[in-house]
């Protein structure tokens, strides 16, 4: 019985390799695109100035965060890793959509013409889409050795 256990976990963990890296390594280019991001020449045409530091600052703390989030991804952390990572994207995820509608903070709906912009989104929603595969995949893995 325990072999036949050890073996469904055994190949669940081979099989599904690919998503962790797949997840790790668009985490990390989101997260360097986001340090790319850093200053003027990126913002969009209609962007506030006054907004700068602020924007560098949230810039600089997702990009550090993203990167390091590829080490829970590529090594199998626990699930709650994956929660937060999960949570945190998405967070970054609706703060570009918020800032594309007119609002109090910018005033106005931002226009971004920047190819590097939607390539970080891309990447976000790659990495989202690939996170929850994992976790449903760990929790079908789990109900299957339980009805077992």
């Amino acid at each position: 019985m325990s072999s036949i256990i050890f073996s469904g976990v055994k190949s669940f963990l081979i099989g599904n390799y690919a998503l962790f890296y797949i997840a790790a390594a668009t985490t990390i280019i989101a997260g360097i695109l986001h340090l790319m991001m850093i200053g003027p020449s990126m913002k969009p045409l209609n962007f506030p100035m006054e907004l700068l530091p602020y924007t560098d600052a949230l810039f600089l703390i997702s990009g550090i965060a993203q990167i390091f989030w590829a080490i829970p991804m590529a090594l199998n952390w626990n699930t709650r890793w994956f929660y937060a990572g999960l949570i945190g994207t998405i967070a970054l995820t609706s703060l570009i959509a918020l800032t594309r509608i007119p609002n109090e903070i910018t005033g106005i709906a931002l226009q971004d013409k920047n190819p590097m912009a939607l390539l970080i989104e891309v990447m976000q929603t790659t990495y989202v889409f690939t996170t929850l595969t994992i976790i449903l995949n760990k929790k079908r893995a789990i109900f299957r050795l339980v009805t077992r």
